[in-house]
């Protein structure tokens, strides 16, 4: 399976997000990994996670390797959409609250899938 080079896309996201300022690090690690830091998501085919410094403006952002994504889960993996969906939880940080962790996930899903999509020619 391809595994899509996350430096790259890494690089558009903090250009586009105007996250320069950050140090974010990015790595593939497997979905165990990701579901045991996560723990706070509900979802069990959790593609990516984000563990920030706000003080620092540092960033590790751990994606799902591909071979380890389950096989029966109920959406494809999208590495390029799962990157810039954690690069949004970084930018909309200041505004986060447990409160609100729900509505900022639904923001941060729908503005992934948006820049992610493909123009129609």
């Amino acid at each position: 399976m391809r595994r899509p080079n996350l430096k790259s896309i890494l690089a558009r996201c903090k250009k586009t997000l105007c996250l320069q300022d950050w140090d974010i690090r990015i790595r593939y690690t497997t979905h165990e990994h990701i579901t045991s830091m996560c723990q706070n998501q509900p979802d069990e085919y959790a593609e990516g996670c984000v563990v920030t410094v706000i003080g620092k403006r540092e960033a590790d952002i751990y994606i799902c390797d591909p071979g380890t994504y389950p096989k029966d889960a109920t959406r494809p993996q999208n590495v390029r959409r799962t990157v810039w969906h954690e690069c949004l939880h970084i930018l909309l940080l200041p505004l986060s609250s447990k409160r609100n962790e729900v509505a900022e996930d639904q923001i941060v899903h729908v503005l992934a899938t948006a820049l992610t999509r493909k123009k129609a020619a």
